[in-house]
């Protein structure tokens, strides 16, 4: 056996030096998984900026094309006037065809008025479609205040709400993530979150999340706790019990560092 010649100093910069290559490692992966993190929620805000403008683009040609009908009309419909006019008063006929000619406009002006009320009256729609989904969606995961895997989304709200998961036809897409970032209430409401190791997308309101982080901001941690859970309650009861197991075994782990 090899005998120590070290002094009692030594061995205490030796272990300090030591703790202080293993701090320096654990930060410098830190920063690892934090850029990777930043770069990945870059990536996700370009592919959400290039869906919103595709929609705002679709948006602006069939409102281009329903404003060029509209004028087509109307200058036809001036034409008309125009080539009428002159020979209005000329006998019956002229009249006759006048009469016609304004049955014609106002027939047109129907029409153009009851596109334009069923347009609106489908955006209304929508709109209350829409409110309702993401009051439904934001009902689910406050009952489930522990969150859940994204992947389990469609599923629970089916059984939830006895209707399909059909979020395409309010948005155009059906990414959840997207989705989320999309709607600004349910951007305030609920987050997801990215597990490094588990590789798991877990969905969770933020408020109950802020429970959670204040007892450990590890995100790989606070999904496992949430998984093993039914509630909120629950999850911190988890994280509180490995937060206390941890310090005893570093406790341990210091004293048997010190004894060496």
């Amino acid at each position: 056996m090899a005998i120590d010649n070290r002094t009692p100093e030594q061995r205490k910069q030796d272990r300090q030096n030591y703790m202080k290559k293993v701090e320096a490692q654990r930060k410098r992966e830190n920063a690892m998984k934090k850029r990777a993190k930043e770069q990945k929620l870059m990536d996700n805000q370009r592919a959400l900026n290039n869906s919103k403008q595709q929609a705002m683009q679709r948006k602006r040609d069939k409102d281009n094309s329903a404003n060029a009908n509209l004028a087509n009309l109307n200058a036809n419909l001036s034409a008309m006037r125009s080539q009428r006019a002159d020979d209005f008063w000329s006998g019956v006929n002229e009249r006759k065809d006048a009469e016609d000619m304004k049955r014609d406009i106002l027939q047109s002006q129907r029409s153009i008025n009851q596109d334009r009320q069923r347009r609106e009256e489908e955006t209304r729609k929508l709109k209350n479609q829409m409110k309702t989904f993401q009051r439904e969606f934001i009902e689910l995961m406050t009952a489930n205040s522990n969150g859940m895997n994204i992947h389990d989304i469609p599923n629970r709200y089916y059984i939830r709400h006895s209707k399909n998961w059909e979020p395409e036809k309010y948005y155009g897409f059906s990414n959840i993530e997207e989705i989320i970032a999309f709607n600004n209430t349910l951007k305030a409401t609920l987050i997801v979150l990215n597990g490094y190791k588990t590789n798991t997308k877990w969905v969770i309101k933020e408020t109950n999340y802020a429970s959670l982080r204040i007892i450990n901001n590890n995100i790989d941690d606070i999904i496992d706790a949430c998984k093993k859970s039914n509630t909120i309650q629950q999850a911190i009861a988890i994280l509180k019990r490995n937060k206390a197991n941890k310090a005893k075994s570093n406790a341990l782990s210091t004293k048997s560092v010190v004894n060496w």
